[in-house]
């Protein structure tokens, strides 16, 4: 009876300390894709269809809307003498559909057209960048 009750016992402690170490194998349907994210270099075309990825533009700064989400990214501001300096980045921007545009800036000397592009593998340029180049739509 004595090694009946010790066996129970055992049983038990292996049975209730192998619980919390449960290990569960994961199927393909359960493995979680990871996001890509990709690096956007911003640009201008001018009034006169000249794309630049340089230059000072009464710009606020550049946005990336997410369209499925709402989801706002912006680019980091470089900034002289209040003016911002191309080109200008959004790194680690989620792949899907976005609206880029800018913010007008301090003196309200220009507007940028906005534009849908859709992120994905394939765009990157040879130094590991998407160029997007939005149209200044007016200009003072």
């Amino acid at each position: 009876m004595k090694n009946l009750f010790l066996l129970a016992v055992m049983v038990f402690t292996v049975s209730f300390a192998g619980y919390g170490n449960a290990v569960t194998k994961k199927t393909a349907d359960d493995q979680v894709n990871p996001v890509q994210t990709y690096n956007i270099r911003l640009g201008l075309v001018t009034t006169s269809g000249t794309p630049t990825l340089s230059g000072s533009y009464d710009l606020g700064g550049f946005y990336a809307k997410n369209i499925e989400t709402g989801t706002y990214y912006y680019s980091y501001p470089n900034r002289v003498n209040g003016f911002l300096q191309l080109p200008a980045f959004i790194h680690n921007l989620p792949e899907g559909t976005y609206e880029f545009g800018a913010f007008q800036g301090q003196g309200g000397w220009m507007a940028v057209s906005p534009k849908t592009v859709t992120v994905s593998s394939g765009m990157e340029d040879a130094d590991g960048y998407i160029t997007i180049y939005l149209d200044i739509a007016w200009e003072e």
